[in-house]
């Protein structure tokens, strides 16, 4: 156990703050950033990315539910984003063995 348990005379109150010993102060501290962590998440998220992936039997001839009225084609994808933060989106679109990209008929 890091911490040892509350005095009945005392509760939660701070009257004996000015008497924690330097090592006691310590782990009352851990145990606070151990309590965030878990709470909050960790602060360090390692760099990386989702790849979504569009079906390929979509057309692009068609008005898509969600898009603005008058337009044709495209993609909506719904996405919660972990945290805020700066984010790069790359897209990347298909092209066929000739590296030609694809085309509406």
């Amino acid at each position: 156990m890091l911490l040892p348990a509350d005095e009945a005379s005392h509760g939660f109150d701070n009257v004996t703050v000015a008497n924690l010993s330097p090592t006691l102060l310590d782990r009352y501290v851990s145990a606070a950033q151990k309590i965030s962590r878990l709470a909050v998440g960790g602060a360090q998220r390692a760099p990386g990315g989702d790849t979504i992936r569009v079906r390929p039997d979509i057309t692009q001839d068609d008005h898509v539910e969600g898009l603005p009225i008058g337009t044709r084609g495209g993609t909506l994808i719904h996405y919660t984003f972990p945290r805020d933060g700066e984010y790069e989106i790359q897209v990347r679109l298909t092209r066929d063995r000739n590296e030609n990209g694809r085309r509406a008929a």
